[in-house]
């Protein structure tokens, strides 16, 4: 007895999972079988059966289901049509085709092949007869008439037969209904099928009836098709069905099956107590405590095949996460994994990730944030740029607090201060304004906290030892968070804004060699110029990777617009991007006219950084000429607009092609500082900088480096690192001398590799065989125009007939090649 009551519950489990738990089923089947799908034939697998033991069990389930659902389906249908019909419910009709559909399951378990068949034939040949006769009703064609009136024996025939017709067609029809459809295509399909017929035969076909049917049928084809082929599939047979109803058994009845199939295909039957209970819920949740049990009365852990919203889901799972995370987060994961509301599963993890973030009250908060959000998947089209922005910076700001020292705290925070304000700024704009509904108040709240953070942090490094690095050796520096570490260059600056103000200004070239400060520079313009220039800048490096004219075009706009804000707060509009699609360089020269009408009276100066990797883009298109062609154009005829070109090779030194568009162009040489802009870059890369060099460190410094701003960088930050580290040894405080700078000389070589391997592989083997005579002290006369050329790129210069190193740290570099 209790094995059946096990085999019992275990179908139930079964019918349940089908119905209600298809993901779970879906992986169910596949630890009984690794091949086994719902719309598997179990039996199809029979040789199996030795094997996997359970598969054979399952099939008897299967088969058992298969016959015996449709009748319970009938006994659960029959009074509540019955209750809205005038006809009572036929169950003679019905139990004839759940009688033949018994027997066809049962043919279609077993193995004859022969009969299944010939019933298979019968089957499609009943349906073109109903499809045809339905048709010839409903026209008027009388085809079947004057047939029986054409062939006499076959009208006698049908008289002769009519009195066994209603038993006998019902129990042949079943047979052949369960043969094509009962266990071939799996539980899901065979019960769908099984119910939508077992019911349709045992009602009068009429409005009444529609509904019944419709109701029954879609509800199981709702099941079938919501994990097999998607509920576009439910629905479309829905239509399907609703037609052909419409067609051989009036409009009205054809009307209302496919609209109860449809409502039945998308499950609005059962989503209807499903969205009560959740009304339920939600109001329970504003009068009590969230907790992980209160998450498992969620509707989706009992239905997984829900397709509509349910009210409070996303609210209640984002309350829950704030006393149990981890209930909250295998929650998210369930809907994601195994249910149809991956929707709202998004929407609670934004809605975690807004309340954590908003919830930061103290710098701890803010540092521990991105440790409780890491489990959020950094999608940008999920979540926004700006909330995941938010939880970068939190990780920044946690290495901030973990820095080892006040120093090193107050460099590490300065960063996420300007990344707060920078985006505080956007938020500003018209064109973030939903955003800024959102974290508007959260960024005002960490700067609040930060900056307090920062004060207490320079509080305690000004009564520390240790000497603060602040000395930038790396990428380009940034106004927002480099602040005055940038250093001369304002005669630069001068040219160039009185260049772009004249009446005909001519194209620009910014020429220096690789780590001069270039990209710094441009990011230094819009403070070092007049107001009536807006500097836009646009980096080419960024665009290397794009292969296609439309999406460098699509590049060059958005770089423009980004830098119009930030630069000069003027917002621009957005660029056409069906325009850029039909034709990307016309549809920025018209976008560029645009600009110009908005703001009439500004000049644009266009900074293209790293402009040579626009040949990479040209060759990708067969040396398609064109972006050369739209900025010639731009020379010429757009006179709002000046082109500052920067790059690290000078015009003899570039492709042929370029000669045509930067005919007319003056070149802006950034070679290295000068002796004085040198010292205060070494002495004060900060105000308030403590004394810490002997005079002679600084001129050796100074000589070391030729006032290359990379290299002298680069050089101070080891100096302060020799004496914070005799610092930290309890040695004497002292400033740094002469000898010190020699002594660091093998760290610059080795933290500064990059730099100079690059200057190395950059040379041909004649240029580099050169250059170690050079460094071993041969007397080099020959050949000469290589020499010229190192003179010209300010690597050499002669000296009483001697070639010397302009920067001695190559000369030492190469001679540590060996």
């Amino acid at each position: 007895m209790n094995q059946l009551w096990q085999y019992v519950r275990e179908c139930i489990q079964l019918f349940h999972w089908v119905y209600f738990q298809p993901f779970t089923f879906v992986r169910k089947l596949r630890e009984i079988h690794p091949d086994l799908e719902p719309t598997t034939n179990p039996f199809s697998l029979r040789a199996e059966f030795v094997e996997f033991p359970n598969l054979k069990r399952y099939a008897e389930q299967i088969g058992w289901l298969t016959m015996l659902t449709p009748i319970l389906a009938a006994l659960v249908v029959a009074p509540i049509y019955s209750f809205f019909s005038d006809t009572p419910f036929d169950f003679l009709r019905s139990g004839q085709v759940l009688l033949g559909w018994i027997v066809g399951v049962w043919i279609a378990k077993g193995e004859f092949p022969s009969l299944q068949k010939w019933l298979n034939y019968l089957f499609y040949g009943f349906a073109i007869f109903v499809v045809a006769y339905g048709i010839s009703e409903q026209f008027k064609l009388e085809i079947f008439t004057a047939l029986l009136n054409a062939l006499p024996v076959l009208k006698q025939g049908v008289s002769a037969i009519a009195p066994f017709y209603l038993f006998a067609f019902g129990i042949v029809f079943g047979v052949a209904f369960g043969v094509v459809f009962g266990v071939a295509f799996g539980i899901m399909v065979g019960v769908a099928f099984g119910v939508a017929f077992g019911v349709a035969f045992g009602v009068a076909f009429g409005v009444a009836s529609g509904i019944v049917v419709g109701v029954a049928s879609g509800i199981v084809v709702g099941v079938a098709s919501g994990i097999v082929v998607g509920v576009t599939f439910g629905v479309a047979s829905g239509v399907t069905f609703g037609v052909a109803s419409g067609v051989t058994f009036g409009v009205a009845s054809g009307i209302v099956v496919g609209v109860a199939w449809i409502l039945g295909a998308i499950r609005a039957y059962f989503w209807i107590p499903e969205f009560v209970w959740m009304l339920g819920l939600g109001l329970f949740a504003r009068n009590a405590h969230v907790s992980a049990s209160t998450l498992r009365f969620l509707p989706p852990y009992f239905d997984q095949l829900i397709y509509f919203p349910l009210p409070f889901l996303s609210e209640l799972i984002v309350e829950a996460h704030r006393t149990n995370p981890v209930a909250a987060e295998s929650t998210i994961d369930y809907l994601i994994n195994s249910t149809t509301q991956q929707k709202a599963a998004i929407n609670a993890m934004q809605g975690i990730a807004l309340d954590t973030l908003s919830r930061c009250k103290y710098a701890t908060d803010i540092t521990q944030a991105s440790l409780i959000l890491d489990w959020i998947p950094r999608n940008e089209e999920d979540f926004g740029a700006v909330l995941l922005q938010l939880i970068d910076l939190s990780q920044s700001i946690r290495t901030a607090y973990d820095g080892t020292t006040p120093y090193r705290k107050l460099e590490l925070l300065d960063q996420p201060i300007a990344e707060l304000t920078k985006l505080q700024k956007k938020l500003a704009t018209q064109e973030f304004a939903k955003d800024a509904t959102l974290y508007g108040s959260i960024v005002e709240q960490w700067l609040t906290i930060l900056q307090d953070s920062r004060i207490a942090f320079a509080e305690a490094a000004s009564q520390s030892p240790e000497i603060p690095d602040r000395y930038l050796a790396g990428n380009a520096l940034d106004p927002l968070s480099a602040k005055g570490r940038f250093k001369g260059r304002q005669e630069l600056f001068r040219e160039i804004e009185n260049i772009s103000l004249s009446a005909q200004p001519p194209v620009l070239l910014l020429y220096g060699r690789r780590r001069t400060g270039k990209t710094s520079t441009l990011n230094y313009l819009p403070e070092k110029v007049s107001g009536d220039l807006i500097p836009l800048f646009v980096d080419f490096q960024g665009a290397s990777s794009f292969q296609t004219f439309e999406s460098i075009a699509e590049w060059i706009a958005e770089e423009i617009q980004k830098s119009a804000r930030l630069s000069r707060n003027v917002i621009l509009p957005a660029i056409d991007a069906k325009e850029i699609a039909r034709d990307p360089f016309a549809a920025l020269l018209q976008w560029m006219a645009k600009i110009e009408r908005l703001v009439p009276s500004k000049r644009f100066l266009l900074c293209l950084d790293e402009f040579e990797r626009l040949e990479e883009a040209i060759a990708a298109n067969n040396n398609n000429r064109a972006p050369l062609n739209f900025l010639r154009y731009v020379m010429q005829n757009r006179r709002q607009w000046v082109l500052l070109f920067s790059g690290s090779h000078r015009l003899s030194e570039l492709n042929p092609y370029w000669s045509d568009c930067l005919i007319s162009t003056q070149t802006l040489p950034l070679t290295y500082l000068s002796p004085t802009e040198t010292r205060e870059l070494i002495q004060q890369p900060v105000p308030d900088f403590p004394d810490i060099y002997e005079l002679e460190a600084v001129d050796a410094i100074s000589n070391l480096t030729h006032g290359q701003p990379y290299l002298v960088q680069l050089t101070c930050s080891q100096v302060v690192d020799r004496l914070n580290q005799e610092i930290l040894a309890d040695q004497p405080h002292r400033k740094a001398t002469a000898k010190d700078v020699q002594l660091i000389i093998p760290k610059v070589l080795e933290r500064g590799e990059g730099y100079f391997n690059e200057f190395w592989q950059t040379q041909t083997p004649e240029q580099q065989a050169i250059l170690k005579l050079i460094v071993q002290g041969e007397h080099i006369t020959q050949p000469t125009h290589i020499l010229d050329k190192f003179i010209q790129a300010e690597i050499l210069h002669k000296q009483a007939e001697q070639y010397i190193f302009q920067v001695p740290l190559i000369h030492h570099y190469i001679n540590s090649l060996g």
